[in-house]
C-alpha cells in the first residue's frame, strides 16, 4: 500500500497545506463553513507539540482531504477553499 499525497499548490491561496509534518488531531471546521483569515482551522501534532493550520484568506471550507489521526507531510493538500 503506497499513499498518494497531493501537495498544496503555494501560489493557490484556495489551497491549504499541512504547516508541519505530523499527525491531524482534529479540524476545526467542517465543509460549508465560512472562515476568516487566520482562523486556526485544524490541529496538527508533531514530536508531542501542537500547532494551528490558519486559513490564510476568508472563504468557505470547499473540501476536507484528510481524514482526523492521520499522518500528513509538510506542504501536503489538507483543505480546500472556495
Amino acid at each position: 500500500y503506497h499513499k498518494i499525497i497531493i501537495m498544496a499548490d503555494a501560489d493557490n491561496e484556495n489551497e491549504i497545506g499541512a504547516n508541519i509534518p505530523g499527525n491531524i488531531v482534529k479540524f476545526l471546521c467542517a465543509e460549508g463553513d465560512t472562515v476568516t483569515a487566520g482562523q486556526p482551522i485544524a490541529v496538527i501534532e508533531a514530536m508531542k507539540m501542537e500547532t494551528n493550520v490558519l486559513a490564510p484568506r476568508e472563504g468557505t471550507i470547499d473540501k476536507i482531504l484528510v481524514e482526523e489521526g492521520k499522518q500528513v507531510e509538510a506542504g501536503e493538500l489538507i483543505i480546500e477553499l472556495l
